[in-house]
């Protein structure tokens, strides 16, 4: 018997040593000798060699290609894959949802005396600087986590990346759905400075055929039953004290419009509880305040400036700028933009109204209507009119507009029927 040797005399002996739970285990189609005496039954040893190269120790082992079926891991330090790989979770329930996942990874924080970040990414990057991608020809970046998704035609609605933060009832602490850290050791990244290399919490990119909607859309929630409110945030966007030195939004694009208010507000821009130093709000010499109207699509009564004068009305037809309350408005008329006459009238029952007009350098005030005082009963309103008549070197002489008046070393010039008349000055 000793050529049989190699060859184990019982299958049984092996058979005891495999776990009565196994699942579905390879092992040789062995039979008991004792039991069938026939020695063809008897396993050799080589057929034994290759079902235990498949079985994996119990300590310090290493398997492939494996099936776990509901395994329990009390401790993973560290997880290499390679390949396609998918993990396939059961349904789980955050919040008020309930979804089916392929990956699912749950902590519950039982410690109350230290931070707990039960899942962590990390990377530590030293090379690569200066370096160009062969493959895509960018620059080698270092991208610590990426998700992606692709959807395509007959797909539903796709989200590449969700994260949910749940605050129940009870909570008392600060909540986040999504912080930045951002912290710079290197160098000052202002980007008011010619090639400074930026660093950012935050930058939306990409290679589009067509344009998206929004690059940020912050959507109300649904109507809660309890407070009835479809509102989501106190406020849509906070910039705290310490944030920005330089600005707090910077628009360097070519948008249409740089901001554009819609919706039902209660007013549009607030500025009261702001203190400013310096200008509340600051023009170029070029541009241009205007108001819209929706109906016909104009702009009128505008607000400009020449470079060192305001110029009310430069756009406007008509160039109305009232003021007063219903049924008692005063208005200054600028027919014909800046060139033309200016005559001021009222509408409805006008209160008191005090005019002052004056010229400047060789200007002249010109009244192509005589001024007339109000008629009133004696003792109950009295009128002063103070007119600054202009000064001139020599009589005038030529063509003249009735009502036009000037003074000279001469006389007291006023014209008359389009003629200058001269009373001498005593």
């Amino acid at each position: 018997m000793t050529r049989l040797a190699p060859v184990f005399r019982c299958a049984a002996v092996w058979a005891a040593l495999l776990p009565a739970t196994s699942l579905a285990q390879t092992a040789p189609a062995w039979k008991s000798y004792q039991t069938t005496g026939n020695p063809a039954d008897m396993i050799r040893s080589t057929a034994v060699a290759t079902a235990l190269g498949t079985k994996v120790d119990t300590a310090n082992g290493t398997s492939a290609n494996q099936t776990l079926s509901a395994p329990v891991i009390s401790s993973l330090k560290a997880f290499s894959s390679q390949g396609s790989n998918n993990i396939t979770a059961h349904p789980v329930g955050i919040g008020n949802r309930t979804v089916q996942s392929t990956l699912y990874a749950n902590e519950t924080a039982v410690d109350g005396t230290t931070s707990i970040w039960p899942h962590v990414i990390q990377t530590t990057s030293a090379t690569g600087y200066g370096v160009t991608d062969p493959i895509w020809g960018g620059a080698a970046d270092r991208i610590n986590l990426f998700v992606g998704m692709n959807c395509l035609a007959g797909s539903s609605d796709c989200w590449a990346e969700n994260q949910m933060l749940y605050a129940g009832p009870g909570f008392q602490g600060h909540g986040h759905g999504n912080e930045i850290d951002v912290e710079n050791l290197s160098s000052d990244r202002d980007p008011a400075v010619a090639g400074t290399q930026s660093i950012v919490g935050l930058e939306i990119t990409g290679i589009t055929k067509y344009m998206a909607s929004y690059g940020i859309d912050i959507v109300g929630s649904e109507t809660d039953v309890s407070t009835n409110s479809a509102h989501l945030f106190h406020n849509a966007i906070g910039i705290m004290g310490g944030a920005a030195q330089d600005n707090s939004f910077v628009d360097v694009g070519d948008a249409t419009i740089s901001l554009h208010i819609m919706g039902k507000h209660g007013i549009g821009l607030d500025l009261s509880y702001a203190t400013i130093t310096g200008s509340a709000i600051s023009l170029d010499s070029t541009q241009a305040v205007n108001f819209h109207n929706k109906g016909t699509g104009s702009l009128y009564n505008g607000l400009a400036s020449d470079g060192s004068t305001v110029i009310l009305g430069p756009q406007s037809p008509s160039n109305n700028i009232g003021y007063g309350g219903a049924g008692g408005y005063a208005f200054l008329n600028v027919s014909n933009n800046v060139t033309g006459a200016t005559t001021l009238f009222s509408a409805g029952s006008a209160p008191d109204i005090n005019l002052v007009l004056s010229a400047k350098g060789s200007g002249a005030v010109v009244a192509t209507a005589p001024v007339q005082a109000p008629s009133v009963s004696a003792g109950s309103v009295s009128a002063t009119t103070k007119m600054t008549v202009p000064v001139v070197a020599a009589a005038p002489t030529g063509a003249c507009t009735a009502g036009q008046m000037e003074v000279s070393g001469t006389g007291f010039h006023v014209c008359v029927a389009g003629a200058w008349k001269t009373a001498t000055l005593q």
